[in-house]
């Protein structure tokens, strides 16, 4: 079983961060590693409610899902589930994966 980090304010992951994005306090941005390859990934899941504050995923000058956009995740906490999971290719773009039901 992976070791979550609770993470409360800015933070550049690593590849394999496994990070529970805690945004009581307020909005903040986690920032992708840079350089990935294939197989790569940082999985993030919501510690509180980015519905109440947003958190950023930073995209560190690549692309995610094919766009050259920081993502803002903004819905409600989904107890118990995987929100989503980044996994980097090697060319240089994350791909995410959403879980099918929640």
């Amino acid at each position: 079983m992976p070791t979550f980090l609770r993470k409360t304010s800015n933070y550049t992951a690593n590849v394999g961060d496994y990070l529970i994005a805690d945004t009581t306090a307020g909005p903040f941005t986690i920032t992708l590693p840079a350089n990935p390859t294939t197989g790569d990934f940082v999985q993030i899941v919501d510690g509180a409610s980015w519905e109440t504050y947003n958190l950023t995923v930073a995209r560190n000058g690549e692309t995610i899902e094919g766009n050259a956009d920081d993502v803002t995740l903004d819905i409600g906490i989904v107890t118990g589930k995987q929100i989503g999971r980044a996994r980097l290719n090697s060319s240089h773009s994350a791909k995410s994966r959403m879980p099918s039901s929640a």
